[in-house]
């Protein structure tokens, strides 16, 4: 998928990019979507609006747009210094200054550049290394026909109209960003690679790879099994909790499901807002649930008031992860341990 934050983002650069100035490079193979900066960068060599520099084939910079000024020596650019990928549905306007090899929306290139654009007036740049000139007043609402071709105005981007928000230059539309989180279980059984941030409608690939003498079990999610594929296409309408379980080749691992000890049973598990313990014939002499991160911190603590075998505990708050519960009676303490998704 994307997000991995180094190596995609999808809807990203709404949220957090536009509290940077610049990406300093973005890497061969990533494919980068919906930024902007709006901050000044200044700096010696390969100096962007947006990006410092876009290496590699196969690197891709889609429906982003940079607005600050840009100050360098060799490699400056209104949207990037160099590129070496390709640059898709992009714009810059920011005044560009550099001694070498400066453009208006990129400084060299030796990839590709289409349907971009960037404002010869407020750059100061005739000239750029890819990427099609045009004036302030084609480029500010209401658009000239000549440019932003083929843009997606219903989904992609909106124009910037009365009450202008950004001089009447092209905004990103607004969109959800969900989180895909991954929880490997048991720990150091095996890797699984998939998690991180994706637009609404979005598809992610997950794959899970067993440690030497396990096998992969399958995707959880909410303690229930949604796939048994080490590979899976996996849509995202929401934020998601997976829990990618595997099992020993030769002694086997009990359910998450199961996990219990001699004197309570922990369900359900994984778990999403509370989680419910059984304490079993040993209730009666319950005083506290403490319980306990996987570096050994205690991060809730309840006193065990009430005379009830079955309770009910908030843990909607944690992080996703694995946890231990400590349930302590006056005689010693049980414990367990439950998957926070």
């Amino acid at each position: 998928m994307i997000f991995n934050k180094e190596k995609y983002v999808a809807w990203f650069g709404i949220v957090f990019l536009n509290l940077l100035s610049w990406l300093p490079l973005i890497t061969m193979g990533q494919t980068n979507e919906f930024n902007y900066a709006t901050g000044n960068v200044s700096g010696k060599n390969y100096i962007g609006g947006l990006a410092g520099g876009i290496s590699g084939k196969g690197t891709v910079l889609r429906n982003s747009f940079a607005r600050g000024s840009v100050t360098g020596a060799s490699w400056v650019g209104g949207l990037a210094g160099s590129n070496e990928g390709a640059v898709v549905n992009a714009y810059s306007t920011g005044r560009v200054s550099g001694s070498g090899q400066a453009g208006g929306l990129v400084g060299s290139s030796a990839g590709s550049v289409s349907s971009s654009w960037w404002d010869n007036q407020t750059s100061g740049q005739s000239s750029s290394a890819g990427g099609v000139s045009a004036a302030t007043d084609p480029m500010t609402w209401p658009y000239s026909s000549s440019v932003y071709t083929g843009w997606d105005f219903s989904t992609i981007w909106k124009a910037d109209t009365d009450p202008k928000q950004n001089e009447g230059y092209p905004l990103l539309q607004p969109a959800a960003v969900y989180q895909v989180t991954i929880q490997v279980y048991p720990p150091g059984t095996g890797t699984a690679t998939g998690a991180g941030f994706v637009k609404t409608n979005g598809q992610v690939q997950l794959d899970a790879a067993p440690s030497t003498n396990y096998v992969f079990k399958g995707w959880f999610k909410n303690g229930i099994v949604i796939s048994t594929g080490t590979r899976y296409n996996l849509s995202v309408l929401e934020n998601i909790a997976l829990v990618a379980r595997f099992e020993s080749k030769t002694t086997g691992t009990r359910a998450i499901s199961d996990l219990k000890t001699s004197g309570m049973i922990i369900f359900p598990n994984p778990v999403g807002d509370f989680l419910k313990i059984d304490f079993l014939a040993a209730r009666a002499e319950m005083f506290s649930v403490e319980i306990v991160n996987i570096n050994g911190q205690r991060v809730k603590n309840f006193r065990v008031e009430s005379a009830s075998r079955l309770l009910s505990f908030p843990v909607s708050d944690l992080p996703p992860g694995i946890y231990m519960v400590v349930a302590r009676h006056h005689t010693g303490y049980e414990t367990g341990k439950f998957v926070k998704y």
